[in-house]
Order: C-alpha cells, then sequence, then structure tokens
C-alpha cells in the first residue's frame, strides 16, 4: 500500500477478493457489474449495437448500481496516486496521513470551460468536490455536474480498453497505425487529415492542434462553437468592429432584460452569475436589481424575475427592436401587436432610469440581430464597462475556420477525410439529424475516437481510445473570462485512459511525451519568469494561473452598427419547437450518471426522462394529459413522448430536452426518453416553425 508506484485501478476480482471478508457483499456487486458491463458494452456486440432490452435496468437496479460505484470506490484502497508531483490546497503536511483528506486545486469542463474546483481525497481516492474559492467561475461554489463528477470518476460502465474494429487492442498497435498514417500525411501536407472537437479552452491542446496545422497545412479542424459564441462575435464586429463576447456583471446592475437568456441557468457561469445576482439581490445591497425576462420556456432566470412575459422565440427579436427603438436608436420595429403595451412601456422607463446600471442580455440561442441590439442597448445605456464589458473569446479557434458539425458531413460525404480523429466528444449523437452523421463518418478511411465511453461515436469509430477523466489527467483549461487553470490529477488513470492531447502527440512523433511533461513543458514558456518551478507551484496551489484573464477592450458603438440587420422572421404556422440542453444531464453528457438521472428536473420534477413540455392552455385545447404519449411532426421526421403542461410555457411553443434517447450511453443512461435530435436541422438547431402535436393515448 505504500510508495508511490504508478498503477492503474485494478478493476478486477482479484481486487474484491482482497478487501477481506467483510466486503463479500461490495465483492458480488463488483462481479455483477462485470457481469452486466460485458452484455452491455462488452466484445458480445462490437459493431456498435445497442444493448439489449435484457441489459437494462430498472430504476432500482439503477440505485444499486449508483451505490455500487461507491462501494468499488473504497475498494481502490490499494490505487495509486499519479507520479508526478501534485500539491495541496491548503497548507497541510503533503504526506498522506491516514483519516486526514487532502484537497487538491483543479478544474472541471463544462462546455469545454474551466470551473475552479477543490478535489477533497481519502487515502488516496478522490471523494468529494468542493468550489474553489480563488477562481472566478466558481468562488467557492459548485454546479451539480462537479458534485456528480466523483460518481462518473468511478463508474464501472467507462471504456476500459483500446479497441480497434471493436476488438480489444493495445496503445502500441495505435502507435504503429499512426506512424504509417503520419508519413503518408507528411508526404501530402496533411491532406485526409481532420480532427472534430468540442470547445477547446486548455491551453497546451490548443497550441498542439495548432502546431499540427502548422506542421500539416492541408489539414483541417471542425469544432462547433458554443451556443451563442459565434452570433456575439459576428454582432460586436459590426457594432464594435472586433469579434468580442460580452461579460456581464449582474451585481453592478439595478435593471437587467434579459430576451431569451438565462444567465443564471445550467453553464459554465452559473454558479459565478448567481452570486453576483444574490449580492445585487441582497437587503443591504446599494441598488436592488430588478429583473425583467421574456422567454418562451420557463428558466431559472425567469423564475427570478419580477416582470416575465411569455413569447414564442421569434417575437423576442420583435421586442429587441422595441426596445432599442424605446431606448432612442435607430431601429424601428415591425408591428407587434401580441407584444403587451404597458410591460415594454415598464421596462423602457426602468432602463432608461437606470442609465449605466442598466443591463441587456441576449439569448445564446438567439439569432445575430439579438445579439447586435443588445450590444447597440447597452453602448447607448452606458453600461458597457459598469454592467457589461466585452472581450476576446476564451475558446481556441483554427484560422480559417473550417466549420462545425455540417461542414464536416460535407466533407465526410466528399470522402476527403482518410484520417479522422475524434477528440473526447460524441458527434454521431449530437448532431441533428439530417446531418446524417453516423453514415457519413463511415465514409472516413480511418476514425480514431478518445472519450470516456464506448458511446454512439465510438461505435462507428476504426479505434476507440479510453479517455482519462478530468480527476486522473493532467490538462489545463481556461474559465470564460480567459482566467487559466492548471488540472491536477487526483488518482492514476483507473483505465489507462489517455487525453486528445497525447493522441496528438501519438500521430506527431514515434516517442510521444505524456501529458504532465505537455501541460508543464507549455506552461513552462508561456509563464516567461524568472523562477517557474515558484510559479508552477504557485498556480498548482492556487488553482489559477496568475495573469492570465483576459483584458476587456474598450468599445463605442459604430455608426453603421445596423448594417444589414436582418428582419425578424415571419410568424410560422402551427406550433414552433424549442431545442435545450436537459437541466440535468445537459446534451447527453452525463446521461449515464445515476445521481444527474434521479435529481429533479426544475419546474417539472421529472427524473429519469424528458417530456414534450406545452402550455396548460395548448394541452387542453388538445385534450392532453401529463403523462399521456404525443406524437409531434415537422417536416416529415416525428418523435414520439410523454407530454407534461408547464405553467409559463409560450401556447404556441414545444419545449423538447436533449440528452436521452441514447443508444449507447452505458446501463444507466441508454434506452430512456427520446432523442429530440431527430427533429433538429443543421440550418436551424435551436429552433424551428411549422411544428403539429397530436395525442396518442395514455402513456
Amino acid at each position: 500500500m505504500s510508495g508511490d508506484t504508478r498503477k492503474p485501478f485494478p478493476g478486477t476480482d482479484s481486487t474484491a477478493a482482497e478487501a477481506g471478508p467483510d466486503n463479500a457483499g461490495a465483492a458480488r456487486l463488483w462481479r455483477d457489474l462485470n457481469e452486466d458491463h460485458t452484455v452491455a458494452n462488452g466484445p458480445s456486440s462490437p459493431g456498435g449495437t445497442a444493448p439489449s432490452a435484457a441489459a437494462m435496468l430498472d430504476r432500482r437496479r439503477f440505485l444499486q448500481l449508483a451505490g455500487g460505484s461507491l462501494a468499488l470506490a473504497g475498494l481502490a484502497g490499494c490505487s495509486r496516486p499519479p507520479p508526478q508531483t501534485i500539491l495541496p490546497y491548503v497548507k497541510t503536511p503533503e504526506n498522506m496521513v491516514p483519516g486526514q483528506p487532502l484537497f487538491y486545486a483543479s478544474a472541471l469542463p463544462l462546455e469545454g470551460y474551466a470551473r475552479g474546483v477543490l478535489v477533497e481525497t481519502a487515502m488516496g481516492r478522490p471523494t468529494k468536490v468542493e468550489g474553489n474559492p480563488d477562481h472566478p467561475a466558481s468562488q467557492g461554489g459548485t454546479d451539480i455536474y462537479a458534485q456528480a463528477a466523483v460518481l462518473e470518476l468511478w463508474d464501472p460502465d467507462r471504456s476500459r480498453g483500446i479497441l480497434h474494429d471493436g476488438q480489444p487492442a493495445t496503445w502500441e498497435a495505435l502507435l504503429t497505425a499512426l506512424g504509417e498514417h503520419r508519413q503518408r500525411l507528411q508526404s501530402r501536407d496533411g491532406e485526409g487529415l481532420a480532427l472534430v472537437t468540442d470547445t477547446v479552452t486548455s491551453p497546451s491542446l490548443a497550441a498542439r492542434i495548432q502546431g499540427l496545422l502548422e506542421r500539416y497545412p492541408q489539414a483541417r479542424w471542425y469544432h462547433p462553437r458554443p451556443a451563442g459564441e459565434a452570433e456575439a462575435l459576428a454582432a460586436s464586429e459590426v457594432a464594435f468592429g472586433a469579434p468580442l463576447v460580452p461579460r456581464l456583471h449582474l451585481d453592478e446592475a439595478a435593471v437587467v432584460l434579459c430576451l431569451d437568456g438565462d444567465p443564471l441557468g445550467p453553464g459554465p457561469d452559473q454558479v459565478a452569475h448567481a452570486r453576483a445576482f444574490s449580492r445585487a439581490r441582497h437587503p443591504d445591497a446599494a441598488r436592488f436589481l430588478r429583473l425583467y425576462a421574456a422567454e418562451a420556456t420557463p428558466s431559472l432566470t425567469g423564475a427570478m424575475a419580477e416582470h416575465r412575459l411569455a413569447l414564442r422565440h421569434g417575437q423576442v427579436q420583435v421586442l429587441a427592436r422595441h426596445v432599442a427603438h424605446g431606448l432612442g436608436l435607430d431601429a424601428p420595429g415591425p408591428e407587434a401587436p401580441g407584444l403587451p403595451r404597458a410591460w415594454l412601456e415598464a421596462v423602457l422607463q426602468d432602463l432608461r432610469d437606470a442609465g449605466p446600471r442598466a443591463l441587456v442580455v441576449a439569448g445564446a440561442r438567439q439569432p445575430e440581430a439579438v445579439h447586435r441590439l443588445a450590444c447597440a442597448s447597452n453602448a447607448h445605456l452606458g453600461g458597457v464597462g459598469t454592467t457589461v464589458d466585452y472581450a476576446p473569446a476564451a475558446a481556441a479557434t483554427a484560422s480559417p475556420h473550417a466549420g462545425g458539425l455540417a461542414e464536416l458531413a460535407t466533407a465526410l460525404g466528399a470522402q476527403t477525410i482518410d484520417l479522422l480523429l475524434v477528440l473526447d466528444g460524441n458527434p454521431v449523437y449530437q448532431a441533428p439529424a439530417d446531418l446524417g452523421l453516423e453514415q457519413a463518418v463511415g465514409q472516413a478511411g480511418t476514425v480514431v475516437h478518445v472519450g470516456l465511453y464506448q458511446d454512439e461515436t465510438a461505435a462507428v469509430s476504426t479505434w476507440h481510445v479510453p479517455a482519462a477523466h478530468s480527476l486522473e489527467a493532467w490538462s489545463d483549461l481556461r474559465a470564460t473570462d480567459g482566467t487559466a487553470s492548471i488540472v491536477q490529477p487526483a488518482i492514476a488513470p483507473l483505465y489507462g485512459g489517455r487525453t486528445p492531447a497525447e493522441l496528438l502527440a501519438a500521430l506527431e512523433e514515434a516517442d510521444p511525451p505524456g501529458a504532465y511533461d505537455m501541460v508543464r513543458g507549455h506552461w513552462r514558456e508561456a509563464m516567461a519568469v524568472d523562477d517557474f518551478e515558484a510559479a508552477w507551484q504557485q498556480a498548482l496551489r492556487q488553482g489559477v494561473v496568475a495573469d492570465t484573464a483576459s483584458a476587456a477592450r474598450d468599445v463605442a458603438l459604430a455608426a453603421d452598427w445596423r448594417r444589414g440587420l436582418a428582419d425578424p422572421a415571419p410568424a410560422s404556422t402551427g406550433l414552433d419547437l424549442v431545442f435545450r440542453p436537459d437541466a440535468t444531464v445537459h446534451d447527453g453528457s452525463f446521461a449515464n450518471n445515476a445521481w444527474l438521472q434521479e435529481l429533479p428536473k426544475p419546474f417539472t420534477r421529472i427524473t429519469w426522462e424528458n417530456a414534450v413540455l406545452m402550455a396548460p392552455a395548448t394541452a387542453k385545447r388538445l385534450g392532453i394529459e401529463d403523462g399521456d404519449v404525443v406524437r409531434v411532426e415537422l417536416d416529415g421526421r416525428s418523435l414520439e413522448g410523454p407530454a407534461w403542461r408547464l405553467p409559463g410555457q409560450d401556447p404556441d411553443t414545444l419545449t423538447l430536452s436533449l440528452g436521452y434517447g441514447r443508444r449507447r450511453a452505458g446501463r444507466v443512461g441508454s434506452a430512456i426518453g427520446f432523442d429530440a435530435n431527430r427533429l433538429r436541422t443543421a440550418a436551424s438547431p435551436w429552433t424551428a416553425g411549422g411544428a403539429t402535436l397530436a395525442a396518442r393515448g395514455g402513456g
């Protein structure tokens, strides 16, 4: 049990046997988990078929598995910490003391962005996650995803080994295969190489990708931007002359208007915004914040608003135009008889009175025109620099940007990709259905996928590599304000997982460096200080790299800010569909986490599935009750799911939650709910008009 020898988590029956007779029940559960894992994700289904109905478990078994994961954490007593030096957050003895927990400052990603955390370890095992008070995105607090990260780490459904065409393989075999590709890529300047990632804020990974693109100039990097980022960048480019994203300061605001925005809802800044909002609502605050919200479906921000307006998604732009025009900007709005005049006049009066203490927030899933109108309104009110500032986006990007999943599908359809690297994502499930990405990926010569699970993308990949969890890997991340953090592993990889940077290094070099060497080497150059070791240790202890936040830009509203401003689309007939990440399992990334599945969703208290959310008036008109199975149709495509009446919902809008209908999430998350991606399109991924709804009977 002593020493610092590298040793992965011993995920075998022998581990349970070594635990002694007192743990016989846990040992039996461990064997059960292994047997279930073979059914759901093992060699019996290498070709990517979904687990059979027999492999799926009822809710009671789900909870047994959740408890079993914690039991397995206890059986991991012989697990070793990472071989490199990691530093405790607090000034306690660095040698392990039995019974005394240690806290390590690190960061966890959400939508690619960092949230600073303190990882509590007991005898070398991560057991709890708390917020890092020194990190701007967490300020000592955590969200539900950070709290559930420990269960995800110990999830027995995680991928346990490298697969080649569905069969067990080795890292050395993959290195050999990548070496053959490397020779061909060098002779063609990288033509035929494509990377696809989620949002990348890791400075060391971004540098590695940039180096790869410079070495192979014909290679392409496809990475969908976070929701709203492209629209915000395009809006500020015209309004202020530079592509920037807004950073909100709710604690400095006296009046806030959210145009389908949800700063208090799930996201990388949820904790920071909630704390700022609480300060602005404190009885002793100099200004007691008044909040207005206009939205199609209830949100956490809307629930906190004094004045909330249920409004169709397309009408939000009409409202934004009327607000800008009412403030004195040259933005005449179209006629909108559906807008309540008294509500609009109250908003305008409060915004004018607040002046520099006013803030207009554009929703992430609103079009560019709404973001530009918000930029113009904030600048006109004088709030820039007080309630909001504008800075470069923290996410890395290529220049020129090769595009997102739509462009990737086009390139795959043209059969121009010989080697596709999918780095820690699941685009086959998350892509809009009209892209046909599952079939398109099969047209690539070789597909290498890095992921925590043998998911839908792994099932159609040539090679699958287990990803190292954020609690067991060296990396780095940026928060939305640009603040960088070093991601410290609290335990050695349980299943020999690798990071995306390690896979890229294996493509570039015959003898690739490890993740620790790459992260440390990057910051040795980036910090550019005389005493690097002292700066490195300080960054590890505090959880933030000093002086890395992006500076706000001085901006002024351009005279031609209305140039090319799109007009609102005409109201569609039928019902609108609004697609949103689920409140607990997000975009499906957390579908196999039993803690999050068990967590009741806001407003509905639904657990373990999603539903077709509709206004009570809509349900009454169609004779629908809660739980009735309904059929939603759009442009020849359809899905069925249970109905749920949601007070506060716009009566012409249906809301569908993403993240369910998974085929290969694991035993907890597979085959529950419906896949709303089946109705999404690449052209309009967050909303659609012209849908129809019909009752199909009791659920």
